[in-house]
This record gives structure tokens, sequence and C-alpha cells, in this order.
């Protein structure tokens, strides 16, 4: 199915162009990334931002790059984050739960 017969089944950023995501967001936007849609449970979501401004690969689908991940990743794996969403952070190094080499010094999710 073509991405733009797609579009109108698919909810929230997903849905979106390049163009559209550039105009309603800017570069920091914090959003809340999920590697894997489902296995929110055993693979937690990061809380970060975004570092570039979004764009379309050939395949069309929209990509933006966020801190903490290398290139780009999916807008159908990014929400919005809510104004109150904690960034987790490493108590020793403030680096990204991912990126930690001591997981003992994470906080505990909530």
């Amino acid at each position: 199915m073509d991405r733009k017969r797609n579009r109108a089944r698919v909810a929230g950023l997903a849905a979106l162009t390049a163009t559209e995501f550039n105009q309603r967001f800017v570069v920091g936007q914090p959003v809340v990334y999920t590697p894997v849609r489902g296995r929110e449970a055993t693979i937690p979501p990061l809380v970060t931002t975004t570092r570039s401004e979004a764009w379309e690969l050939g395949g069309g689908t929209v990509v933006v790059a966020i801190k903490g991940r290398a290139g780009g990743v999916s807008l159908a794996h990014l929400d919005v984050a809510p104004a109150e969403a904690p960034h987790w952070e490493c108590s020793q190094h403030g680096r990204s739960p991912e990126r930690c080499c001591d997981r003992a010094a994470l906080p505990e999710a909530p």
C-alpha cells in the first residue's frame, strides 16, 4: 500500500509529511521514542529531543534525528512528549539509559 493511502489509516506523528512535521515542531522538540511498539514493558521508551528537521527517505518513510540515536528514526516510533515527562538519565554520567555503562546508577522507571 502506498504512503498516501496509508496516511489515512495511521494516527499520530506517522501520518505527517516531513513538511508538515517541520511546520508544527522545531528542532529540540521533546519527544518519546519507542524503539519497539508493543514491547514497552521490556524495552522502555526514551524521552529525548529532536536534533534535526524531518526528511523523507526514498521509500516515503519520514524520519527525524533524535538525541541518543544515530541516523534518522521513523515518525511512527515517536510521540510528542507530555510537559511533565521525566528525562531518564544516569545519575553518575548524565547519559540516556541505553548509553550508560553502569545500569545500577539508573533511576527506577515509574
